[in-house]
Order: C-alpha cells, then sequence, then structure tokens
C-alpha cells in the first residue's frame, strides 16, 4: 500500500497516535554548521562563502524501527489481525530532518493537523522531518491459531535479542 502525501495519522490505531508521535519527533543535534566555518583571522573563506555555507541545507537521518497497528480489511474472516480491524505491521526505515536557515527570523515547519511534530522557530531555522519506512506484516505465531488462550493466558514471541516482536493476551 503505497501512503505517500496521506497522513500516517489517519491509518494507526488511535492508541499508537502518542507513541508515534513521539517516533517522528527528531532527536535534537549540537551539530552546527558554524562550526565549518571559522571566523578566526587565520581562516580562508570569504565572507560571501561563509554567508552560502550557513544557506545550505543540513540532512539528520536516524533509522527507526517499531511496530504499529494500521487498519487493515481482509476478506479472509480477520485472519491475523491484532484488533478490530488492525493488524500489527512492523515498519523499518529512517526519519530524516532537513534544516535551512533563513533571513526571515520566526519561520518554522508546521503540520497543520499535529502541531506538536513542528519544529518551531529556532535561530532563523526552518525544519522540515520526513519518514521513509517499509513495513512488513508481523504474522501471529502458528499456536495463536491452534491453541485458545485463557482469561489470564499470554503469548509473546521475541527475536534473538529478546526484543517483543508479537504480544498475543
Amino acid at each position: 500500500v503505497e501512503l505517500t502525501g496521506s497522513s500516517l495519522f489517519e491509518f494507526v490505531h488511535p492508541a499508537d497516535c502518542e507513541e508515534l508521535t513521539a517516533l517522528l519527533t527528531a532527536p535534537s543535534t549540537s551539530y552546527s554548521r558554524d562550526c565549518l566555518v571559522d571566523d578566526s583571522p587565520g581562516d580562508s573563506w570569504q565572507p560571501h562563502q561563509r554567508q552560502q555555507l550557513r544557506q545550505l541545507p543540513q540532512f539528520d537521518q536516524h533509522s527507526r524501527q517499531f511496530v504499529l497497528r494500521l487498519k487493515c480489511l481482509l476478506a479472509k474472516r480477520h485472519a491475523g489481525l491484532v484488533s478490530d480491524g488492525y493488524k500489527a505491521i512492523l515498519c523499518t526505515g529512517s526519519l530524516t530532518a532537513c534544516h535551512l536557515q533563513s533571513e526571515t527570523s520566526g519561520t518554522h515547519s508546521t503540520y497543520s493537523q499535529h502541531p506538536e511534530l513542528s519544529v518551531g522557530p529556532i535561530a532563523n531555522v526552518s525544519s522540515t522531518v520526513w519518514l521513509t519506512a517499509i513495513g512488513q506484516s508481523v504474522p501471529p505465531p502458528a499456536a495463536a491459531n491452534e491453541v485458545r488462550l485463557g482469561l489470564d493466558s499470554f503469548l509473546f514471541r521475541t527475536g534473538l535479542d529478546l526484543r517483543i516482536m508479537f504480544l498475543d493476551a
């Protein structure tokens, strides 16, 4: 399914929206383009070169891997659905933030439906954040289809690093 240009929040389970917001927030970086442009008397940079370098966009990329419940309509009697109409999807990709220094103060990117994701005005820097990811359906374990779980039982599946990949209660 292609989601380019669509808000991911429209397809995510309502209980996962807060977690998705946290995942889409780029960590703040202490890197500054000014460290490349030294204003000391011995530097070889011309003033116009310093200004051009400061105006180039800076990209920060961060790896992301997470599981979300996405809307799913299956023809085969709700096969593999985690909860009513939603299926667990393992997403692997990268979060990219583009920072561009502008000449006017106070410009910043905003997200019309989710303003908590905007970076805000920071030293005349405009920032845009986007996620590029591939999603794979998390298959339920074969035992989950064969064994009925009681009210006080749960079933989970882990990877080799013992991180929980699937949980059924």
